[in-house]
C-alpha cells in the first residue's frame, strides 16, 4: 500500500514542495523516495546465488538501504543493530532498563538546559 501511494503521488509532492516550501527539500529526501521505489525489484539489479546442497539458483534483488522511507530496510537495519548490540557490545549479564517519562515541559526544559 505504501509503495503504491508513494509511486502515485511522489512527483506531485516533489513539485508542490519545490513551489511552496521556503527552502527546497534536501536532495537526499528525493533520492530516498526514488530508491524506495526501486527497492527489491529485479529489474533494477540483482545477484544470482547458488546453493550447493540443493543445486538451485535464486535471484536476490538489491535493496535501497533507506531507513527513513522503506519499512523493510528499516526493519533489517533495526534487527542488525539489535543483534550487534547483544552479541558484541553489551556484556552477558542481567540488564535492567529504566525509562523516565516526563511531560513535554520537563523534557523541553532538560533539552534546552546547558550542562554544568
Amino acid at each position: 500500500m505504501l509503495y503504491s501511494i508513494v509511486k502515485e503521488h511522489l512527483a506531485a509532492f516533489l513539485r508542490f514542495a519545490a513551489e511552496h516550501y521556503a527552502a527546497p527539500l534536501p536532495k537526499y529526501v528525493a533520492r530516498a523516495f526514488h530508491d524506495f521505489l526501486r527497492c527489491g525489484l529485479l529489474e533494477f539489479g540483482f545477484l544470482r546465488v547458488h546453493c550447493e546442497s540443493c543445486r538451485k539458483d535464486r535471484l536476490v534483488a538489491f535493496s535501497c538501504r533507506q531507513r527513513g522511507v522503506c519499512p523493510s530496510c528499516a526493519a533489517r537495519v533495526m534487527c542488525n543493530t539489535a543483534a550487534h548490540l547483544t552479541d558484541r557490545v553489551l556484556p552477558n549479564v542481567p540488564i535492567r532498563q529504566w525509562v523516565l517519562a516526563g511531560g513535554v515541559p520537563i523534557v523541553s526544559a532538560v533539552a534546552v538546559t546547558p550542562r554544568a
